[in-house]
């Protein structure tokens, strides 16, 4: 007997056997309330015959979660994010992300229980992806915030938690479950798919719907509600600058529904239509914040409804150093009013930056 099992093929069936056992264990029990004999049982072999292979529980569980890293890796490598913009990704990260965990559940549970019971095996064996992959992700997420394409007040971490807890409601569920839940019918397959779905709704949409379009009389219906409202110079101003006019020319060629312009002498008019994003301009010598645009802020602080919720363009000429001082000033403030600044980097276009502040609405379709 003891020269079959010394044979190669049946010590790695009977270490098989082993590991499956302590990995259904494992993730059913946890770490801690997994015994060794109840892992003999599963597997069929004596007590004695784990510690001949694996010399300890620890070791055991350390082996366990290495078979399980080593398939995780492997689906990791598969993923490709190059060339995708914000909307294109989330939506692929979260069907990837739910595919790992519906296809390696006991890998996750066996997570779960070790952050439920504080221990620190997990970590210790872990594969070092299992966090670098997090803190990639949470950066290409960041980056998104800088360029305009993810709202500022988000917290790029809690995102992804979030992200997670939505897909372990769901993972470990069988198909009457997933069901009784979704309210369909169907594959096993199809039903996690429907889940997905969801997930990726919810993530880029939120839950609440769109406030409804304002009924339009029929002389009115030929003239669609514009996107995009820009607050402009007054009209015995000065002239555009040129800067403002590659914008202007950009935001009239390319948005997809008419522009709307108010003066700069009424700005809160730019409140008053059901524009998404409100495109102001602004100019400084010196740092300074001109008279209207200071008036307007200052009457959003105190009555900051009417800026929630809407997406702000803007670009600040002038003075280099002293316009980029300007330009974060003016975005923190139209974000403290409860909107979303689109941010603009260091050294970008006028041409550029319109076309980020477009990629703002089309990305609320």
């Amino acid at each position: 007997m003891a020269e079959v099992l010394e044979s190669p093929n049946v010590k790695a069936s009977v270490k098989e056997r082993i590991l499956n056992a302590a990995e259904e264990a494992f993730a059913c029990n946890s770490f801690s309330g997994t015994r060794v004999g109840e892992i003999a049982v599963k597997a069929e072999v004596n007590q004695a015959l784990i510690y001949y292979y694996f010399e300890s529980k620890e070791r055991l569980y350390q082996e366990v979660l290495n078979r399980l890293f080593a398939q995780w890796e492997a689906m990791l490598g598969r993923q490709d994010w190059q060339g995708k913009d914000a909307t294109a990704f989330l939506r692929e990260y979260i069907r990837a992300q739910y595919e790992m965990k519906c296809k390696l559940p006991n890998l996750y549970k066996i997570f779960h229980w070790e952050s439920l019971e504080g221990g620190g095996l997990f970590e210790k064996y872990a594969s070092p992806m299992w966090t670098q992959d997090f803190r990639d992700i949470a950066g290409k997420l960041a980056a998104w915030q800088d360029t305009g394409a993810l709202r500022p007040q988000l917290n790029a971490k809690a995102l992804l938690f979030l992200m997670f807890g939505m897909m372990d409601q769901f993972y470990y569920r069988g198909d009457r479950e997933l069901a009784s839940i979704l309210g369909g019918e169907g594959s096993l397959e199809r039903l996690h798919a429907e889940a997905a779905e969801q997930m990726i709704g919810l993530t880029l949409h939120g839950a609440l719907s769109r406030r409804e379009e304002p009924a339009r009389t029929p002389s009115s219906a030929s003239h669609p509600e514009p996107a995009l409202t820009v607050v402009r110079p007054a009209a015995d101003g000065e002239a555009p600058s040129e800067e403002q006019r590659r914008i202007l020319e950009t935001l009239r060629d390319r948005s997809e529904a008419p522009l709307r312009f108010v003066d700069e002498r009424s700005p809160e008019q730019a409140l008053q239509a059901d524009s998404r994003l409100i495109f102001v301009f602004a100019a400084t010598s010196v740092g300074e914040m001109p008279d209207w645009l200071r008036g307007w802020l200052t009457e959003l602080e105190r009555h900051p409804a009417p800026a929630a919720g809407r997406f702000f363009g803007i670009w600040t000429g002038g003075n280099r150093p002293a316009a980029d001082g300007l330009q974060r000033l003016l975005e923190d403030a139209f974000n403290a009013a409860g909107g979303y600044a689109v941010s603009r980097l260091p050294g970008q276009s006028p041409g550029d930056y319109a076309d980020r502040c477009l990629g703002v609405l089309r990305s609320l379709h």
